[in-house]
C-alpha cells in the first residue's frame, strides 16, 4: 500500500487509509492485515494542508523544566521527526489490535 502525500490533502489521505485498514478488517479479518508486508507514506516534505495551516497551526512541546515550553509549527514539527507524524496516523485508526500490527509496518519516506 503507497500513499502520496503530495496529490491531496493530509486529513483527506489520512481518512482514505483508515478506511482501507478498516475495510480489510472488518471484511477478511486479522489474518489479512498480517499479510500486509509495507505501508509507505511519501513525499512527507510536499503535505498540503487547507488554508495556511502549515504555518499558522502550532504545536506545544514542554520539555518538563522552568522555562522549557517549545513551539512548533506544523511543517517544522513534521520535518523535525518523522514520529511526530505516526502521531497524526495514531488519531485516525482505533486504538485496538488492529494499530497495534499496523505501527510496525508503516514506513516514512
Amino acid at each position: 500500500m503507497n500513499f502520496d502525500l503530495s496529490k491531496n490533502s493530509l486529513g483527506r489521505i489520512l481518512s482514505l487509509f483508515s478506511k482501507k485498514i478498516l475495510n480489510i478488517f472488518f471484511l477478511y479479518g486479522i489474518n489479512h492485515i498480517k499479510k500486509i508486508k509495507k505501508i509507505r507514506f511519501y513525499n512527507i516534505k510536499k503535505i498540503k494542508l487547507s488554508g495556511d495551516k502549515i504555518n499558522k497551526k502550532i504545536f506545544y512541546k514542554h520539555s518538563g523544566y522552568l522555562g522549557g515550553l517549545k513551539e512548533y509549527n506544523y511543517y517544522k514539527f513534521i520535518s523535525k521527526n518523522k514520529h511526530n507524524f505516526l502521531k497524526t496516523i495514531k488519531c485516525m485508526i482505533s486504538k485496538n489490535c488492529v494499530y497495534k500490527l499496523i505501527k510496525k509496518k508503516i514506513y516514512i519516506e
